[in-house]
């Protein structure tokens, strides 16, 4: 971009990327032959071509097993015993129905933006085609920050069930190997040598991936059921009526802010939306039958653990073996071991395929090298990041421990949560402003400006109440009342205008976005092959503002760590997106700017 004192910040840092909706006929009958009808996705010009492209392999049934894989796994194997030794106690079950509701606001919202934008990169795609280039940098930073955290929490809570199957097998494991403290580091090789194995894997493509995910996550869920039905004999109600709520109230939202990192698994299936057959269908159902099973699941363990075990005495990196192993019942200590390692190990499977998916997007536009974007012409994999990302996640498995881990993954995975609320929001009104069809009828209640600045009256005042209430007042006692009201009205007043137009006297409308809001070409037309049926969030706004609502209050209950974690994460990042992202930006051409930088197959 051309030096020019007269340029406009706001609209640099908010210009979007928009996407070609034509077919590529050459590309679909070349790629159909390759891959039994699938379709690759490519970047902008055909000059890139063959190094960026991803393989469209993947079924609803095969997003549902990532989703399920990458969710159990890290909740239930991992961080049990964390949330209910430490934040929640015998109340972990209603962190978990707190967690699907906020999930569910989420999924709904992201299941729009999917169905809609069915790229690699998830929120952080989303964010640009809807939302701009700096929020989307953010959004793309937050996920970086959750996946790669959240793949080294993994793999230390994967180290901790090998050495439980080999003290069962009474094979001693070098001191050097599982884990031994220098200071206050305190290192596990174990966990970083399975980083670089599953990177393996991971390189291999994803239809070698999902077939070896499937029959895994099959296994996982056998043992799983085995723990909710072989431990019901073993709960002793005390361990539930004695003290249920030993954190307090305030204890079912830490331990539910601790908990969400769990539920990544439906971003992850987001993050795979380029390499899926039919993207308009199947994604939305991914990710919303992932969400129903995992919280089945997740409920059921945490009902029967906590109830098998006193939650003080909780075992904090093997929580669901140990519980059998109290009670006597060796041979189950052994094959909830196995089935928490091939748990674990697809849930590492998962995140590492995931997280190169967000680099990728990112090297595409131009914001990370072009080194990032380069994808395998054998593999169909993008090499490069998966190397990348895999050796970061590796060195913190070796340093850091699973409880700070995973604090610091929930607010990266909350932050792109609240965001993706957000736009859908703004883009129903976005939508009305562009389209021609619909610029006769706009109000001014409806104009995205208003909308924008609505919204976010309502996430600061969101921030404040949930701040005050978390830390300075505790809840239904004296000096809840009284805060309670003021702070209230800070996010009650813009929520209320987002509903009703004072001036107009008439209620505010969120139409459907028009597909072709999304689409570069102006000519596009739903016979050029833009689903005009898509997935839609149902109830919007109320929807949106209740997952951004349920989110924020989350974040507000973590650790002051994970946000001095966070924001240097987001300090540096912002740095390298001055330093080198903006100059080096694909939209930074103006004679491309309005141009198409993805093209993307609406209908196979």
């Amino acid at each position: 971009m051309a030096d020019n004192d007269s340029t406009n910040w706001v609209e640099v840092l908010t210009r979007r990327k928009l996407i070609n909706p034509h077919h590529h006929q050459a590309k679909k009958n070349a790629a159909a032959g390759a891959a039994g009808g699938g379709i690759s996705s490519s970047s902008s010009s055909s000059a890139e071509g063959g190094d960026r492209e991803l393989a469209r392999v993947l079924t609803a049934f095969d997003l549902i097993v990532y989703g399920v894989s990458c969710t159990i796994g890290a909740g239930i194997f991992v961080l049990t015993g964390v949330a209910a030794k430490n934040r929640a106690g015998p109340s972990l079950i209603l962190s978990f129905v707190f967690d699907v509701i906020s999930c569910l606001f989420s999924a709904l919202c992201y299941s729009e933006f999917a169905a809609r934008i069915p790229l690699a990169g998830s929120a952080y795609s989303y964010a640009y085609v809807a939302m701009g280039e700096f929020v989307a940098w953010m959004t793309g930073l937050s996920l970086l920050e959750s996946y790669i955290f959240s793949a080294s929490a993994v793999a230390r809570g994967w180290s901790g069930y090998v050495q439980m199957l080999a003290l069962g097998a009474h094979v001693d494991i070098p001191k050097w190997l599982s884990g031994y403290d220098i200071g206050f580091l305190e290192f596990d090789l174990l966990a970083a040598l399975l980083i670089i194995l599953i990177s393996v894997v991971a390189i291999f493509g994803m239809r070698a991936s999902a077939w070896l995910n499937n029959i895994v996550t099959g296994l996982s869920i056998i043992v799983i059921f085995g723990v909710i039905f072989g431990g019901i004999p073993f709960i002793e109600s005390k361990n539930w009526t004695d003290d249920f709520f030993p954190f307090g109230f305030n204890g079912i939202f830490m331990g539910a802010a601790t908990m969400y990192f769990a539920f990544i698994g439906f971003d992850s299936i987001a993050n795979l939306s380029e390499e899926v057959k039919n993207p308009n269908r199947d994604v939305p159902i991914g990710i919303l039958a992932s969400l129903v099973i995992c919280s089945v699941l997740y409920m059921g363990v945490s009902l029967v653990v906590t109830g098998m075990v006193p939650y003080h005495s909780m075992d904090l990196n093997a929580p669901i073996s140990e519980a059998f192993a109290r009670h006597g019942v060796e041979w189950a200590n052994i094959v909830i071991s196995v089935g928490a390692f091939a748990a674990l190990t697809t849930t590492e499977l998962v995140l590492l395929s995931s997280i190169p998916r967000v680099l990728l997007s990112m090297g595409r536009d131009g914001l990370v090298p072009a080194w990032f974007s380069r994808v395998s012409t054998t593999k169909h994999t993008p090499i490069n990041s998966i190397v990348f990302c895999s050796l970061l996640a590796a060195i913190l498995s070796l340093l850091a421990e699973v409880e700070f881990l995973a604090e610091v993954t929930s607010i990266g995975i909350l932050v792109p949560f609240t965001l993706v609320c957000y736009g859908v929001v703004v883009q129903r009104h976005q939508s009305i402003a562009v389209l021609a069809e619909y610029n006769d009828d706009i109000l001014l209640s409806e104009n995205p400006n208003r909308t924008r600045r609505l919204l976010l009256l309502f996430m600061g005042g969101v921030s404040i109440f949930s701040v005050v209430q978390v830390h300075l007042s505790k809840p239904f006692e004296g000096s809840f009342w009284w805060l309670f009201l003021p702070c209230a009205i800070f996010w009650i007043v813009p929520a209320f205008l987002l509903y009703y137009d004072p001036v107009g006297g008439r209620a505010v409308r969120y139409p459907t976005i028009h597909p072709q809001f999304y689409f570069a070409d102006d000519s596009a037309t739903p016979g050029d092959g833009i689903s005009t049926n898509a997935f839609a969030c149902p109830f919007v706004p109320t929807i949106p503002l209740l997952g951004i609502f349920v989110n924020i209050y989350m974040i507000a209950n973590l650790q002051w760590s994970s946000y001095v974690c966070f924001i240097a994460w987001l300090l540096i990042g912002t740095s390298i997106y001055f330093a080198y992202g903006f100059k080096n930006s694909v939209l930074n051409n103006a004679s491309e700017e309005r141009q198409p930088l993805v093209t993307v197959q609406k209908e196979i």
